[in-house]
């Protein structure tokens, strides 16, 4: 029952959630992670009075439980009319049970900083770090308050203890990323403080330059966080770190660098293309940039990339790379006569007040087309082969191998929990 609710809610379906962690409290009354995960879900859907419930009746069946305590802490200190005081006991009552749990004294931290107390949310941060120096998050929160408040050199020493303390664990990406924010915010404020966004984002190269062409004097803080964005996507351990460089791309066009910015998304694209949410943050930057034909055409790819296989968005990107490059040498795109004007080409800089021909839109089309028969052909011949090959092993004897119940190694997917944490 627990599982299939958390598919729903997963699904964007709060009432069969609900209906569906009901019947598993039915099943097992003393079962606190689903007191939990309901009480969050509640609270995910603005129901806070009936969070704190299920939160409370969940520390009854284990009062053990510090995930329960701490989020009915944070429930009492972010909800309408709540206690403070209330959730300062509760946060002190699962460090007394957890006192190695870094993840509570980062949420007590937290809740210090919002209530004006910041000497208490470092004292705090500084027992987290201390409690668990592997638990980079910790480093994360505590860094982006000092740089918040305007602290920069402290929070510089913090995110540094962070990275030597754990170069290579989870979280490390998140880490290097929060201090380029840091870095650039600091730089933004201190050149603009009433306006960070760049008044002429058209203009080609950095706006220093005024449409002139690349600026030799890039400013420290931007080389800065473009250091430590390129540590976080080195770091990236296992998928391609979107998010980090969408970030990094909208950092660029915050000081006034289009061109960059869109070589980053260019390169989200190629490498993430099925994800909806970098499109649509494609999408919001050219049309900020105000051009039109170049909007058009990456709303054009996004649609064929997010309706058809991955395969087929691959090869049209990379014929648009390939495209691209046969530009740049004064040569004629392969498989036609013309050009494929594409973002990232100097004919297709915003502000410069050239954009896409009906040609042009007529030679991508064609090419897209192409791209997507040769995927559509590989992908019917990757079926076949995947088939021919099921059938084979179906006639061997006795049952595959496999390391957990998933065929997969459990140890990376799941974590064990005390026993009388759950």
């Amino acid at each position: 029952w627990h599982a299939w609710a958390s598919l729903e809610e997963e699904c964007q379906n709060p009432k069969d959630a609900r209906r569906l962690f009901e019947r598993s409290l039915e099943a097992n009354p003393q079962n606190a992670a689903t007191y939990h995960a309901l009480g969050l879900m509640e609270l995910r859907q603005g129901e806070d009075a009936r969070a704190v419930e299920l939160f409370e009746r969940g520390t009854r069946v284990s009062p053990r439980n510090t995930f329960l305590l701490q989020a009915w802490a944070q429930c009492e200190a972010k909800r309408e009319g709540g206690d403070p005081h209330k959730a300062i006991e509760l946060f002190e009552r699962a460090i007394d049970l957890r006192p190695s749990d870094a993840g509570i004294y980062q949420a007590y931290a937290e809740m210090s900083f919002d209530l004006g107390d910041v000497d208490g949310a470092r004292r705090l941060f500084a027992l987290g770090t201390k409690a668990n120096k592997y638990h980079l998050r910790t480093y994360q929160a505590w860094g982006l308050m000092e740089a918040g408040i305007g602290d920069l050199a402290r929070a510089r020493v913090i995110f540094q203890q962070g990275v030597w303390a754990a170069p290579k664990a989870k979280g490390i990406t998140q880490l290097w990323q929060a201090w380029a924010l840091s870095e650039a915010n600091h730089g933004l404020a201190v050149r603009c403080p009433k306006d960070r966004a760049p008044a002429n984002f058209g203009a080609q190269g950095n706006e220093a330059t005024n449409g002139r062409g690349p600026s030799l004097e890039v400013p420290e803080h931007l080389k800065l966080a473009r250091t430590y964005f390129k540590h976080a996507v080195d770091s990236a351990q296992q998928a391609f770190p979107t998010a980090t460089v969408v970030a990094w791309a909208k950092t660029e066009e915050r000081y006034g660098n289009p061109s960059t910015a869109r070589s980053l998304f260019e390169e989200a694209v190629l490498k993430d293309p099925r994800n909806k949410r970098l499109w649509a943050a494609f999408r919001a930057f050219e049309q900020r940039g105000g051009d039109f034909r170049s909007l058009q055409l990456v709303e054009t790819r996004a649609d064929l990339a997010l309706r058809s296989g991955p395969a087929a968005s691959t090869a049209v990107n990379a014929a648009l790379d390939q495209s691209r490059s046969e530009q740049s040498r004064g040569t004629a795109p392969a498989g036609g006569p013309g050009k494929v004007s594409t973002p990232g080409t100097a004919s297709n800089q915003p502000g410069t007040g050239a954009g896409f021909t009906a040609g042009d839109l007529a030679e991508y089309a064609a090419l897209e087309a192409r791209a997507v028969s040769r995927a559509t052909l590989e992908e019917s011949e990757a079926a076949a082969a995947s088939e021919e090959m099921k059938k084979k092993g179906e006639k061997k004897k006795g049952k595959p191998r496999i390391k957990g119940a998933f065929g997969i190694d459990d140890s990376e997917h799941f974590f064990e929990l005390p026993e009388d944490q759950w």
